[in-house]
């Protein structure tokens, strides 16, 4: 039904209902006509003086009753009307719903159809994965023969380069044979007996025997005569039975010198049947000798693997760098030391170092290798301490660590203005462990008040002062020179500190760091060995070692030495 067919219904029973209230007006009025009728009839018979008026009045009220009939008769022909157009519309509608209902039906086949169509899509679909599922099944052992194959023709190619591998070693094998053959009937044909026969072969075993390795392993000497290369922490393997024809320049060799002493030393040069060895680190070559001298060949080096000498390894290199120093310092080199010309004073300091550094190398050396020069020497050096050149030292001792966050100190209970010190300290364990640092404190005038010179674990050194106020200043700081490459667990820094008026200079190893403002700050106080400045670097139990702590006296200011 459309909206059309429903608002004309909705007017139709207006239409009919307001027809219905004038219907029963209309009936009303005529039931209060006839009333007034009968009233009038009543009157009239009462009153026929006023039958005239009446009936005057009667024809006006039929003259209206017959307007009201005639509208009557016009309401109930618009009722009839009214009726029909309602059956009309009762008509369409079911007309509509008819329509609605075979729309409807014909709605719900669609559904049908649509639901057969999603059946039969899904089966297909399910028909679809099959044969996916199928094909990739399929794909799959195709895969599988295909490796399955490849597999087969490397085997077979295998077999095959192998196959021809062994022909060629048959050929090989088959003229082999047949060349030993041809020479073996050479052979008899040239010996000729069986004496002759061993007699070839004791020769040829005695050819064959320097090619079997005759080689034993040692630890050098701590004699640092091929440092760096060689040094008294490694392994080196050297070869007995030599060849010398085999002996080249720059062969490392075991030699017996002309003193009689042997040595592990390079060669440098070679010619008519005598060769020239030297150590690398070494000054001067060690003299011509002959080629039959050569004992041993170097062939095998193993680096810092036995490292129980590396305290002995140090104390020589130390004291030999010192002499080295000094040698230059006062006479412009080692070459130049026997036609020296410097001071007195100088003279002395340059001794000292030459015995430390004799008395230290024979100390690496066997027993047998002692005499009087070194004994000599080793006196000198022993009673160095009672020389008019050293304030104090030298003294080895260490530093305990502890965790009562005060600094550990080994004090000369000296009180100097001006001096050189220098000492040998050893890393107490590896900057993996824990942090750790050393040096000297210095014009040390009160507890609280003094220099310090300090290096620590990351590399780095450090100038500070301290006052009796509590204040800390630095007043210079930077990295040490080579720490990256040589800082290992059983290494040693030479510290050296010379101080002279306001200024001094600091030394790592040998090499100059800085050059320290001491124009602030106390003038004179103790000097000592620090461990442990830096609050936390020092782990409970452990020790700072340090050797040769010595304290000279540089009141000639020939021995003030040059800015670094």
């Amino acid at each position: 039904m459309t909206r059309t067919t429903w608002v004309a219904a909705a007017a139709l029973i207006l239409v009919i209902a307001a027809a219905a209230a004038i219907i029963i007006n209309l009936q009303g009025q005529i039931t209060d006509t006839t009333r007034a009728r009968d009233q009038l009839q009543t009157e009239l018979t009462a009153e026929q003086g006023t039958t005239a008026a009446l009936r005057t009045d009667l024809t006006a009220e039929q003259g209206a009753r017959a307007n009201v009939e005639d509208e009557l008769a016009d309401t109930q022909a618009d009722l009839t009307a009214e009726q029909g157009a309602r059956a009309n519309v009762e008509d369409e509608l079911a007309d509509t719903q008819a329509d609605l209902t075979a729309e409807q039906e014909a709605r719900a086949n669609v559904e049908d159809e649509l639901a057969d169509t999603q059946a039969d899509l899904t089966a297909e679909q399910e028909v679809r994965a099959d044969v996916e599922d199928e094909l990739a099944d399929t794909q799959a052992d195709l895969t599988a023969e295909q490796e399955v194959r490849a597999d087969v023709e490397d085997e077979l190619a295998d077999t095959q380069a192998d196959l021809t591998a062994e022909q060629r070693k048959a050929t090989a094998a088959e003229s082999r044979a047949a060349t030993a053959a041809a020479e073996l009937r050479t052979f008899q044909q040239t010996v000729g007996s069986l004496e002759s026969i061993q007699a070839e072969i004791r020769r040829l075993e005695e050819e064959r025997r320097p090619l079997i390795p005759d080689k034993y392993t040692y630890s050098p000497v701590c004699t640092g005569s091929m440092e760096p290369v060689i040094t008294c922490l490694d392994n080196v393997t050297l070869l007995n039975n030599i060849n010398l024809d085999d002996v080249v320049i720059g062969a490392v060799v075991s030699v017996t010198l002309a003193d009689g002493g042997g040595a592990l030393h390079r060669i440098i040069d070679m010619r008519n049947g005598m060769v020239l060895p030297k150590g690398d680190n070494n000054h001067n070559d060690d003299g011509w000798v002959p080629l039959s001298n050569v004992g041993q060949y170097l062939v095998g080096l193993e680096k810092n693997v036995d490292l129980g000498d590396a305290w002995l390894r140090q104390r020589h290199n130390s004291a030999y760098a010192e002499y080295k120093r000094l040698a230059t310092r006062y006479c412009g080199g080692l070459d130049h030391v026997d036609s020296c010309d410097t001071s007195q004073s100088n003279f002395r300091k340059l001794y000292a170092a030459w015995c430390r550094d004799s008395y230290m190398y024979y100390q690496t050396l066997p027993g047998q290798r002692w005499n009087p020069r070194t004994q000599k020497c080793a006196d000198h050096y022993e009673s160095a301490a009672n020389s008019n050149n050293i304030h104090y030292g030298p003294v080895s001792d260490h530093l305990s660590h502890d965790d009562d966050g005060t600094t550990e100190v080994h004090y000369a209970d000296l009180t100097l203005t001006d001096f050189e010190a220098v000492a040998i300290l050893m890393n107490p364990y590896p900057e993996t462990a824990g942090l750790w640092d050393y040096g000297f404190i210095f014009r040390q005038a009160e507890r609280n008040t003094f220099h310090a010179v300090v290096i620590t674990s990351d590399g780095n050194w450090v100038h500070q002062l301290r006052t009796n106020t509590g204040s800390s200043s630095t007043k210079a700081s930077g990295h040490v020179r080579g720490w990256n490459w040589d800082n290992e667990e059983y290494f040693f820094k030479q510290l050296r500190l010379v101080v002279k008026g306001d200024t001094g200079w600091f030394y790592v190893n040998g090499y100059p760091h800085a050059t320290l403002d001491l124009s602030t700050g106390p003038a004179s106080g103790d000097v000592g060995v620090v461990s442990g400045f830096f609050s936390g670097n020092e782990i409970k139990g452990q020790q700072t070692p340090f050797n040769e702590f010595v304290i000279y006296d540089i009141s000639s200011p020939a021995e003030i030495p040059a800015t670094p």
